[in-house]
């Protein structure tokens, strides 16, 4: 894939050029969640509807759609935690998610990325309360306060969204 990339786009994927295009099209996905749904959205809508968008262009539909995939649980979760923090930071951390998602080696190489999505989720990720669904959930309402659903942690089969 990477040959196709330099031959056909003449981007070398270890540039930081080709870093910035993809982390850029990476934010397009919660862009167009934002347009979609509008900036008084939830963290929670605006996120999910970016990584429905991301999933639904490489995984079949069916995927997004079975309430016991496994693949759907770990889907909630992910946006979930996202969802924690306050819009924008929520799409910035997304779509540096699915930037390293997309081009691992590339997000690897080009520490900014890394650090930028630790700056944001590394109090969510590397909280001694990860493990404690009170926290995750005080931090979760606190930025969905519009939801009627509340306390998503810990998120299970018979609770998805």
């Amino acid at each position: 894939m990477f040959k196709w990339i330099k031959e056909t786009l003449g981007l070398d994927v270890d540039s930081e050029e080709f870093a910035e295009k993809e982390y850029s099209n990476s934010c397009i996905y919660y862009n167009t969640a934002t347009t979609k749904l509008g900036l008084s959205a939830q963290p929670i809508d605006l996120c999910y509807e970016a990584y429905s968008s991301f999933f639904i262009e490489s995984n079949p539909n069916h995927l997004l759609n079975s309430s016991h995939s496994g693949f759907r649980i770990a889907m909630e979760g992910a946006i979930m935690h996202f969802a924690c923090l306050q819009h924008p930071y929520c799409g910035e951390s997304l779509s540096l998610f699915i930037f390293s998602q997309r081009f691992p080696e590339v997000a690897r190489k080009h520490e900014k990325y890394q650090s930028r999505f630790l700056d944001l989720m590394g109090d969510i990720l590397y909280s001694p309360e990860i493990h404690n669904w009170e926290y995750l959930n005080t931090e979760f309402n606190k930025n969905n306060t519009k939801k009627e659903k509340h306390n998503p942690f810990p998120v299970l089969p018979e609770n998805l969204y």
